[in-house]
């Protein structure tokens, strides 16, 4: 066989399997979109979607990867899939990058903090709380930067910063105030409540989650609005209220069954 038939045959092989590969993304890529709501159903086929993530970033398909992100995001999260959703952030991040979407960019870099502070990474967490929140300045995402700080007054306090954590907090409500955005103050005010809890101002840090649970009452925050009764449950047991603790778990319990959240 001449060397030009075995380049010939070379690049035939090579664009049956791009074209290959290309359509067992395609697939994979419906699969999550129709059964993003699905859990068990991604939990099964995870090892098989990964595969298909990993070559969207191989070949730099920016498109699909961003696909792939927006869509296994809730999933891979609420089960606790954190490398997963670590490494899918980063990637999403470049994405965003490459295609000129900062407002991409600073979220991906947000999604990143989170995952970081639930794995412990504080101090990291923090750095890409800042790192967002600067992006998010320049863009006048008023909301986006309240929910970093926020975020970031969490990490403070997981450092053991708890001035600055309360500091930030009350700048964090100041600033909400300022700009009328009065469910923003929920997230500071239940830091604080921790804040409150962690000084052993058992009585404060009730009547500061019950703020921040009204504030949050007839917004879609259901994940904070179970974190509240969670909390309201917790003080209720210390304070021997049980029937009360009763209440609020049950309630928690429910948020958790609607939303697919593990607790």
């Amino acid at each position: 066989m001449s060397d030009d038939r075995m380049k010939i045959d070379k690049n035939r092989i090579k664009a049956f399997s791009n074209q290959a590969l290309d359509i067992a993304i395609t697939r994979r890529v419906n699969f999550v979109q129709k059964h993003k709501k699905d859990f068990q159903s991604l939990e099964v086929e995870l090892a098989q979607i990964w595969v298909a993530v990993e070559h969207c970033y191989q070949r730099k398909d920016w498109e699909r990867l961003i696909t792939f992100r927006e869509a296994l995001q809730p999933f891979l999260d609420l089960r606790g899939f954190w490398s997963h959703s670590l490494t899918l952030s980063q990637w999403a991040q470049e994405a965003a990058q490459a295609q000129g979407d900062i407002f991409g960019e600073a979220r991906y870099i947000h999604e990143q903090a989170n995952i970081l502070s639930l794995q412990g990474n504080y101090r990291e967490a923090e750095t890409f709380y800042q790192n967002s929140e600067t992006i998010y300045c320049t863009l006048g995402q008023d909301e986006w930067v309240l929910q970093n700080q926020q975020m970031r007054a969490i990490a403070l306090r997981a450092q053991g910063r708890f001035s600055e954590a309360q500091q930030l907090c009350e700048s964090t409500i100041d600033a909400a105030k300022k700009l009328k955005l009065w469910q923003w103050q929920a997230h500071p005010i239940y830091v604080l409540a921790l804040l409150a809890q962690d000084q052993g101002n058992t009585q404060q840090a009730e009547a500061l989650v019950e703020t921040s649970l009204a504030l949050l009452t007839g917004t879609n925050q259901y994940e904070k609005i179970g974190q509240c009764y969670d909390f309201l449950a917790e003080i209720a047991l210390r304070l021997k209220k049980f029937d009360q603790a009763r209440v609020h778990l049950e309630k928690a319990r429910q948020l958790a069954q609607q939303t697919g959240i593990k607790r």
